[in-house]
């Protein structure tokens, strides 16, 4: 069970960082508009922040979830090794 748990929260982990990657991709492009002298709307900016700052807490949340389940996972592993 502690397995599948594992498997699943590293998936999480593995989609919120692509997620985030395509935050990354849409901030770089803003940027690029912003260096090139076009005039960005603030309220653009605001909700770039907004969007960034939210998929950053929620990649963190997902990797630390993913950490722990996976120190679980190992500990329950290496303590059936003596049953062996």
């Amino acid at each position: 069970m502690t397995s599948a748990l594992a498997k699943v929260a590293l998936g999480a982990c593995i989609f919120t960082s692509l997620v985030m990657a395509g935050s990354e991709y849409f901030q770089m492009r803003l940027a690029d508009r912003m260096i090139a002298g076009e005039l960005v709307p603030e309220n653009e900016l605001t909700s770039n922040d907004f969007r960034h700052r939210i998929l950053g807490i929620i990649n963190t949340v997902a990797f630390v979830f993913s950490a722990v389940c996976f120190l679980i996972w190992f500990h329950q592993a290496h303590t059936n090794l003596k049953a062996l």
